[in-house]
């Protein structure tokens, strides 16, 4: 009875030693305090992991209809002025839709001229091929039908 006393005795003491971490700094008196307290933390991380969720999934819907994606494109359309003056910038999100601007540059004048994008095409004025070259280089990946 001794030796199992002195068995029992050694196992407690070794539980005690172990737990300790376990229970020190909080001032729990018992197993139950400190099982509640670590719930009530573990349910404040979960209101915060909602909440960075829901932030997360507002960034993504914002991130999709901004201007993400930007392709330049020089070019020289008259034969007699020397040089890359004129470009195509094409500024694009990730369907495709945004804006296309286009300046050709001559001697006498430069034009300027905006194309309203969706999907890659514009919906009302044909594009030039090196807009199409702008619009492919800013997103290569959306689908076109250019």
């Amino acid at each position: 009875a001794i030796g199992f006393c002195t068995y029992i005795f050694l196992s407690l003491r070794r539980l005690r030693k172990n737990l300790r971490p376990f229970f020190a700094g909080k001032g729990a008196k018992d197993f139950e305090e400190v099982i509640v307290e670590h719930s009530k933390t573990l349910a404040s991380f979960d209101g915060d992991i909602s909440e960075l969720y829901d932030i997360t999934n507002r960034i993504n819907t914002i991130s999709k209809h901004s201007i993400n994606h930007i392709g330049v494109v020089r070019f020289n359309p008259f034969g007699d002025i020397g040089g890359k003056q004129s470009f195509a910038v094409a500024f694009v999100d990730v369907s495709g839709s945004g804006v296309v601007f286009s300046s050709l540059h001559g001697r006498e004048s430069t034009r300027i001229y905006a194309k309203h994008l969706v999907g890659g095409e514009s919906a009302d004025v044909p594009l030039s091929d090196e807009e199409k070259q702008a619009i492919s280089s800013a997103a290569p990946l959306i689908p076109k039908k250019l």
